[in-house]
């Protein structure tokens, strides 16, 4: 695991996952978690709870409604009676338990993601547990009430509804917003809208966060998410140049 601190005493902690990364927000005696991974890897979280000394979860935050990210969800929230929050635009699909998976950026991602969303039948590591008590929420929501300064920010994308957890103005946990490969990309492989990605990685930065936290990868600085925004952002103005 690994943890980092805001100057307000917020620790942030990642877990030992190895599909998605989920994290725990903790401020004294309370504890969000945000993303809940595969089912394969419910004991994981479990561990890690006992591991850092949390009880439960006073809410979970799903940062988006795929697979990856809701495969505990419903099981969480019936074991610890606790909250669970999504955005508004992406709650049916939580409510469903199954959703179409994003087209891939690049080959071979978007013949294999167009390929699978054709199929008639959902394909079984589409689906989890429905969570329809979730509480589809919106841009701008305070989780003060669960005793952790933070705040939703919508950074649409990857999905229509993909959010990020804004603690203390200076940690994002991003989702799939943005990951970190092992080529140094943060560009997500697979997103609904790719023109909208970009866009959302500029409210990123205009928070003023130090870190970002990927779904699926290291931290990024903002430095480091500056310098590949200036990428981007040149890659977008000579296509349409073309």
């Amino acid at each position: 695991m690994q943890t980092w601190i805001t100057k307000y005493g917020t620790k942030v902690i990642r877990l030992n996952n190895f599909r998605c990364n989920c994290y725990f927000i903790v401020k004294e005696n309370n504890a969000i978690l945000v993303d809940t991974s595969i089912r394969a890897e419910r004991s994981i979280i479990e561990k890690a709870m006992k591991k850092v000394g949390i009880d439960k979860p006073v809410a979970i935050v799903l940062t988006h409604n795929h697979f990856d990210h809701a495969g505990n969800v419903e099981f969480f929230r019936r074991k610890y009676n606790c909250d669970v929050m999504i955005h508004e635009k992406d709650y049916e699909g939580l409510r469903k338990g199954y959703t179409d998976l994003p087209d891939g950026i690049n080959q071979p991602f978007k013949s294999a993601t167009r390929f699978i969303n054709s199929i008639k039948n959902i394909l079984p590591f589409q689906k989890f547990p429905p969570c329809p008590k979730a509480i589809p929420v919106s841009d701008g929501v305070i989780l003060k009430k669960y005793g952790i300064n933070a705040r939703i920010l919508s950074t649409p994308g990857h999905t229509d509804g993909s959010i990020s957890i804004i603690v203390d103005e200076e940690i994002a946990l991003v989702g799939d917003c943005m990951v970190r490969s092992v080529n140094g990309e943060i560009f997500p492989p697979f997103a609904k809208h790719p023109e909208e990605v970009t866009r959302s990685w500029i409210k990123l930065i205009n928070t003023g966060c130090r870190f970002f936290l990927p779904a699926h990868g290291n931290e990024n600085s903002s430095e480091y998410v500056r310098k590949k925004m200036k990428k981007q952002l040149n890659t977008i103005m000579l296509k349409r140049i073309k």
